[in-house]
């Protein structure tokens, strides 16, 4: 089984479109059996640690074209 993204990756959340976030960790989740992201966040950019994850289906990868604002 092949993750959907790749650490290192672009992404934008579904919630928030507006902001392209680098995926940090890929793990696979257990309990979902699935792979979970975890991306770039205010609290992760401050050098703490940010527990919270995403699914594939929340994420929507950047193009490589766009800029990387964020």
């Amino acid at each position: 089984v092949k993750s959907e993204f790749q650490q290192g990756q672009y992404v934008r959340l579904m919630a928030r479109p507006n902001r392209i976030q680098k995926v940090l960790q890929v793990e696979w989740h257990r309990h979902a059996n699935e792979f979970c992201y975890y991306v770039e966040t205010t609290t992760s950019l401050a050098g703490q640690r940010c527990p919270a994850y995403w699914f594939s289906a929340q994420l929507v990868p950047e193009s490589t074209d766009s800029s990387r604002e964020r």
